[in-house]
């Protein structure tokens, strides 16, 4: 078993490709880890296993829409 290898409880139900999709859905100016997680009808408590808190959602929304300004 590597480090890092979830061991048991349940499967993940979101992924980081959706929490880019919600957060882009709603727009930075109404990103919030518990408007996303109210997107993806889970708790903010599963979405903090994604992400670092709010910067961490705002990075990786962010760096979604920067990436399509470049190589857009």
């Amino acid at each position: 078993m590597t480090s890092g290898t979830r061991v048991g409880g349940r499967p993940p139900r979101i992924d980081r490709a959706d929490i880019v999709r919600a957060g882009r859905a709603l727009g930075m100016a109404g990103l919030s880890v518990k408007a996303v997680a109210a997107e993806l009808g889970v708790s903010a408590t599963a979405l903090y296993r994604h992400v670092d808190g709010r910067w961490g959602l705002e990075r990786l929304v962010g760096e979604s829409l920067l990436s399509d300004l470049v190589h857009g």
